[in-house]
């Protein structure tokens, strides 16, 4: 741009074609003013780039430009260095993914399939807020539709669901999982995914306990392959979907697996964390894909699984006894302080450790075993919830950019 009408044409290409991630590139030395037009034609974060050179005064006019908008309101992400730089190419990656998954977020659908789970406050949510905060939409079903949906599946459709399973995991049957309960939480699986797909939700919440636990079936294997990306009928899309009705918690599994290209995030309880060992034991009774078995998709996702008897539930059913696969993980939370809504979120490496360790936790229960650089004490102090989420991946770059762009205030525990 080298006038102000060049400056105003490029305004109206960026609104015309619905452009969101703006990036002005400043080389040299330009009019600052120059910018305003292009800048304010988005209502996210503009990212200036620069240079570094002695010989240019890029640094110069980027600092008067992010002056400049800053003081009108535009928020700016400043990137300056070599363009070569993976560092530099990351920072501006992370940018562009943050916008898009922005745009994505507003125009999801919440289908909430009951509602507050055992008495659990930090899973209930304000529809109104969530559409004025996330511009998120939803729906309520009653878990009813669950059970009479999932009585009319029909028989070949069934069974090659549970042939599926059969032929995959390993099956410890007895108490009160039994081939009947097994049936019964196929058939609510089959139920969630017909929902979804005739509803148009992009992310559920089931309330599950007690009301299907103990009259029904636990839904934990229907949960847990809603998150999954394939299925007896093949590759799926992911649909995130927590248990216990955690809204938030569904929230921020749809951000992480947006994060990571749509690849399955989870729920799970924080059941123990130790700042000397700088270490996470999370598990919860549902909600984690056979995905997280190998860390990948593909054949072989179900290595290492066994459906065994729930330590609850009068109706009877699996849980899906299995250790998340080592790899880089981003573990994330949106949590609300008195009316407002944050992200914490932080990286750290899933690792293996021998079977007999679930026994010090919950027996049956898919674990996952993090190890994390973070502040203990200040994650002890601020993370308002007893659920986090994780998915495979560092993205604590992109939500960085995701907060800002959204106005959401945020705290990264490895800072």
């Amino acid at each position: 741009m080298f006038s102000a009408g060049e400056g105003k044409e490029a305004a109206r290409k960026i609104r015309e074609r619905g452009i969101k991630a703006v990036i002005i590139h400043l080389p040299i030395w330009g009019t600052p003013a120059l910018c305003e037009a292009a800048a304010f034609a988005t209502e996210f974060s503009v990212l200036l780039l620069g240079n570094l050179r002695f010989d240019s005064s890029s640094l110069v006019t980027l600092l008067a430009v992010a002056g400049m908008l800053e003081q009108e309101g535009k928020t700016c992400i400043r990137v300056s260095g070599d363009l070569n730089d993976g560092e530099i190419q990351k920072q501006i990656s992370d940018y562009v993914s943050a916008a898009n998954i922005v745009e994505h977020m507003k125009n999801s659908h919440f289908g909430l399939i009951g509602g507050r789970s055992i008495g659990i406050g930090t899973t209930v949510f304000d529809p109104s807020q969530w559409q004025k905060v996330f511009g998120v939409s939803m729906d309520h079903r009653d878990q009813y539709e669950i059970v009479y949906r999932a009585e009319a599946i029909e028989g070949k459709r069934l069974n090659r669901h549970i042939n599926w399973i059969k032929e995959n995991a390993r099956m410890e049957l007895g108490g009160r999982f039994s081939e009947d309960s097994l049936i019964r939480q196929v058939r609510s699986y089959l139920a969630l995914k017909d929902m979804a797909e005739e509803a148009g939700f992009d992310f559920m919440g089931v309330k599950c306990q007690t009301d299907m636990s103990d009259h029904y079936a636990l839904q934990c294997l229907a949960v847990a392959l809603m998150n999954n990306d394939r299925d007896a009928e093949g590759e799926k899309p992911v649909i995130p979907v927590s248990c216990e009705c955690d809204a938030d918690g569904a929230l921020t599994m749809l951000l992480l697996s947006l994060c990571a290209g749509r690849t399955p995030s989870n729920l799970v309880d924080i059941k123990f964390f130790s700042p000397e060992k700088k270490e996470f034991i999370l598990a919860n009774c549902g909600c984690m894909a056979p995905y997280f078995s190998a860390g990948k998709s593909g054949g072989g996702e179900w290595e290492g699984i066994t459906l065994m008897e729930h330590s609850f539930g009068n109706a009877g059913g699996a849980a899906m006894q299995m250790i998340a696969a080592p790899g880089t993980v981003t573990a994330a939370r949106f949590f609300r302080k008195n009316g407002t809504y944050f992200c914490g979120f932080f990286e750290g490496e899933t690792e293996r450790k021998p079977m007999e360790e679930l026994k010090k936790t919950a027996w049956c229960y898919p674990h996952a075993f993090l190890r994390a650089d973070i502040d203990y004490a200040r994650f002890y102090q601020t993370m308002n919830s007893n659920h986090l989420h994780m998915v495979y991946g560092a993205f604590n770059g992109v939500l960085k950019q995701y907060c800002e762009m959204m106005g959401i205030p945020f705290i990264c525990y490895n800072d």
